[in-house]
């Protein structure tokens, strides 16, 4: 046999070998695959083989050890195509991306604490259950996610966004379901109104079905077009300054008979809330807090209002 014709073969068997594994970088999320046994050569060395994770139909990466480093990147989890029940908590993401649209059979989204702003599982049609919210009020990472699109997942029976006191708008357009769940709040019990957007919104606020056997917990309202409501809501009704500011940002609200403003919360850039006022809305005393950016949401009856700010 040639040297040349052996190269050939060489080169062929390599990348079939190659073709045959899945790279898995993050030394934390492959020890927790060595640890629950999917990972079929029990090391850690920066790959396992991609029958593995195609046997994989429930994946659990909720991992939080005191003082290990969380999971900083779920590169080859793309390749786990074949998952029904996908749980990812207290992850620490830098870039922020996953590609949902891998999971033509994801069923269960339990996504918490993760530091996100957006979520797209507009590709996963068969999605039933899906959690974006916050495990806890004082540990982060924090969701930050503004606006949930489930206008292409006719299938959702249950959100749990408990916790998620960013969270503005949920699309439900296209869903015709009788028994759909929707768990909306925060453990400062704080209160903060979220819109829903539907296809038959005077059929929504008439009760009749299929809405009138939604059980929703928390404050909400439905709502035709939620995005272009909640913007002229904002432009209407609220003007916040100066920004930046070093000792008081002031809340100029217009008369609306239909509006009330519930509360409002200064968070941190992780989402952790850092002040929580009730009342004396007009005027928020911001000199008690260290330099830096921070989110200023308004909760009123009408959804919530988020603006970044400066305090110097």
């Amino acid at each position: 046999m040639s040297n040349f014709i052996l190269f050939l073969l060489v080169l062929v068997y390599s990348f079939k070998m190659k073709s045959q594994t899945v790279n898995i970088p993050d030394s934390i999320f492959e020890g927790i695959l060595v640890y629950q046994g999917i990972d079929s050569d029990q090391q850690i060395n920066g790959q396992i083989l991609l029958s593995d994770a195609l046997s994989v139909e429930e994946l659990d990466l909720y991992y939080d050890v005191p003082g290990v480093d969380p999971i900083y990147s779920l590169q080859g989890i793309e390749e786990f195509t074949n998952i029904h029940t996908m749980t990812i908590v207290l992850a620490q993401i830098p870039d922020q991306s996953i590609n949902f649209g891998s999971f033509n059979n994801l069923v269960n989204l339990y996504f918490l604490s993760n530091g996100f702003s957006e979520i797209d599982v507009s590709q996963n049609s068969e999605l039933q259950s899906i959690w974006i919210g916050n495990l806890y009020e004082d540990l982060g990472p924090f969701n930050m996610i503004e606006s949930l699109d489930l206008s292409n997942n006719p299938n959702i029976n249950e959100i749990n966004a408990w916790g998620l006191s960013s969270l503005n708008t949920i699309n439900l357009r296209n869903n015709y379901n009788d028994n759909v769940s929707i768990l909306l709040g925060n453990p400062h019990n704080y209160p903060y109104n979220v819109c829903i957007e539907v296809d038959d919104v005077n059929t929504a606020l008439e009760n009749s079905a299929p809405y009138n056997t939604w059980e929703i917990i928390g404050n909400y309202y439905f709502s035709e077009e939620c995005t272009l409501s909640i913007e002229n809501f904002v432009k209407i009704n609220y003007k916040i300054y100066p920004n930046p500011s070093s000792d008081y940002i002031f809340i100029e609200e217009k008369i609306d008979i239909d509006n009330k403003l519930n509360s409002i919360q200064i968070l941190d850039v992780n989402g952790k809330l850092i002040k929580n006022v009730i009342s004396d809305f007009e005027k928020v005393f911001v000199g008690d807090i260290a330099a830096g950016n921070y989110f200023f949401i308004i909760n009123t009856n009408r959804g919530n209002v988020i603006e970044k700010i400066i305090i110097k």
